[in-house]
């Protein structure tokens, strides 16, 4: 039987001529080979642009456990990246696929971390044992898209959560209330007066104002809780697992930690306050998200109508 050209190519080529030639390739290539009688693979070739990348040798990752101790020295991180690489591994032998590929941070050598595209031929053409594997330097371009994605939900001016990535978070919150009966809270607080701050000191301490209640705000809330500048001078929280009753305690505290704040302006004492709304999706069977932030601006105005300075619960209609 006559040989293809592809397999008189590979009988003439030797090993070393064959890593010599990948020498010259700037993406970084790992080639590991399995051993029958061994569950961990063993590195036999790394080239010159993944030690120029990562910094690895042979010497200080000889196989892949090292490896993944190294690239991946956080415990829960290492565990998480090496659970979807089966799966994705997995997932291409089932539908027939070549290669398998993912993104994953990776520590180098030098302890920085970049993210890079991981892609591994599953099935070697040349030697059935060898498993290759290439990294394409993505950080930059994630790191971009990613902080492109925070700037996109982010609010510029107090880098709180904005409306749009709060309007998603209300309407995630309520599908977990109406499948998995998990309950949640909101509270809507505004500013006192924030025109006054405007008008007589200027745009410039209207902004100090808001960025110092936005602080006290986040500052005052558990790890939980999502605070988010709702518009102008008004913040939504949402509180994840609050009944009415906790809510109320947890409106007065914000109340009151607002009120003890002391802004120095002009050689003027600033002493903001808000007015807050709340309620509980256990208060009462609400129709919807937007009755219940109808209701819980009411409230709010209720507490403005009151005297400002002051909290309120919602009324279900």
């Amino acid at each position: 039987m006559r040989s293809t050209v592809g397999e008189r190519s590979a009988q003439s080529l030797s090993k070393a001529d064959f890593f010599r030639s990948l020498d010259y390739i700037p993406l970084p290539i790992l080639i590991s080979e399995s051993e029958p009688a061994s569950v961990d693979r063993n590195h036999v070739f790394l080239n010159r642009a993944f030690h120029q990348q990562l910094g690895y040798t042979l010497d200080t990752m000889p196989g892949m456990a090292s490896w993944f101790l190294m690239a991946y020295p956080d415990p829960m991180y290492r565990a998480a990246v090496m659970e979807e690489w089966a799966a994705i591994v997995a997932d291409c032998i089932a539908r027939g696929k070549d290669t398998a590929e993912m993104t994953a941070l990776i520590t180098c050598a030098s302890g920085r971390q970049r993210w890079f595209i991981v892609t591994a031929q599953i099935h070697a053409d040349l030697t059935r044992n060898w498993h290759v594997v290439t990294f394409r330097d993505v950080h930059d371009i994630k790191s971009m898209m990613d902080e492109n994605g925070r700037l996109s939900r982010t609010d510029f001016l107090t880098q709180l959560l904005n409306r749009r990535e709060g309007m998603a978070l209300l309407e995630q919150a309520w599908r977990g209330w109406r499948k998995q009966s998990e309950p949640f809270a909101l509270m809507l607080c505004d500013i006192d007066h924030f025109k006054h701050f405007n008008d007589q000191f200027g745009h410039a301490c209207g902004d100090q104002v808001l960025v110092s209640v936005a602080n006290c705000l986040y500052q005052e809330m558990g790890l939980g809780a999502r605070v988010i500048r709702w518009g102008g001078e008004e913040f939504l929280l949402i509180l994840p697992g609050q009944c009415l009753q906790d809510t109320e305690i947890e409106a007065e505290r914000v109340r009151a930690a607002i009120a003890a704040l002391e802004l120095e302006w002009g050689g003027q004492v600033l002493r903001p306050t808000v007015s807050v709304g709340y309620a509980a999706t256990d208060q009462t069977l609400w129709a919807g998200v937007d009755e219940l932030l109808q209701q819980v601006d009411a409230a709010l105005y209720q507490a403005k109508r009151a005297g400002r300075n002051r909290t309120a619960p919602a009324m279900p209609a």
